[in-house]
């Protein structure tokens, strides 16, 4: 029962963020090279290097954004629905609040805006 609930949230979840998100992180990370947005489109940085840094800053930022659900008593309400499962196993990752889903989303879409997606390697005939 526990495993159907916890899957059946997440499904929930990938439902709301679709219907309500539906560019995802890679439909801001290409509106924001098209424009020239974030700081890994103005300052010049080597492929690898902006790949690295790009893992590292999103990674950092969820790490806070969890500190933050934690510290802030509005959204340690929502955060706890993660805690709350007295058995923890795989499903358990995925067990988050709605709220907290598209929150989540927001941030990490805030910072690909201030980041900017690494330009591609031109590596082919075509312009790039």
């Amino acid at each position: 029962m526990r495993w159907s609930n916890n899957l059946a949230l997440t499904v929930l979840n990938t439902v709301l963020l679709r219907a309500i998100l539906p560019v995802a992180a890679i439909g801001v990370a290409d509106f924001a090279a098209a424009r020239g947005m974030g700081l890994l489109n103005l300052v010049p940085v080597p492929y690898p290097w902006a790949i690295v840094l790009s893992v590292l800053v999103l990674d950092l930022a969820i790490y806070l954004q969890h500190l933050v659900f934690h510290a802030v008593p509005l959204f340690w309400r929502l955060h706890r629905v993660h805690h709350a499962d007295l058995d923890i196993d795989v499903t358990t990752g995925a067990r988050f609040h709605p709220v907290e889903i598209i929150l989540s989303m927001l941030i990490k879409f805030a910072v690909i805006l201030a980041l900017g997606r690494p330009r591609w390697p031109c590596c082919c005939s075509r312009s790039c």
